[in-house]
């Protein structure tokens, strides 16, 4: 399952370059949104009492290298996050609460980024529905 779940991220990163600059940027965005919801999954399993799944941190490696991969060009330095995210999920234990913080890869400071990307205008509007949730 891996295996084809790495051949489906490859060919995803090859029909990337043909694509429209506007797609692209869809694509990027939909691609970090992707490893946000995976994230937030893994983490919402934890806390009903799942154990730790490598399968499933090794599928969020791949997940963030390719969000850092395909946001490169509209935001360089939240592809510099994602990666730091990816290099976080090939060994969790290795990071503790303020190594996350210092390097500004906390899910929630990594979903503002997206959110503002996502639409510039209605942040503020994103970050208050946040907040009553």
């Amino acid at each position: 399952m891996l295996n084809y779940l790495f051949d489906q991220l490859t060919r995803f990163a090859d029909s990337f370059k043909s694509l429209p600059q506007e797609q692209k940027k869809e694509n990027a965005l939909r691609s970090i949104s992707h490893a946000l919801n995976e994230t937030c999954l893994y983490y919402r399993d934890g806390e009903n009492g799942y154990l730790p799944d490598r399968d499933r941190e090794k599928m969020l490696v791949k997940y963030w290298s390719a969000a850092a991969i395909a946001i490169q060009r509209y935001d360089p330095d939240l592809a510099v996050t994602c990666d730091l995210k990816s290099e976080f999920w090939v060994n969790p234990d290795n990071f503790n609460y303020d190594d996350i913080e210092s390097l500004g890869i906390g899910l929630n400071t990594v979903r503002e980024t997206y959110w503002r990307l996502l639409n510039p205008r209605g942040h503020n509007k994103l970050r208050n529905v946040r907040r009553r949730q």
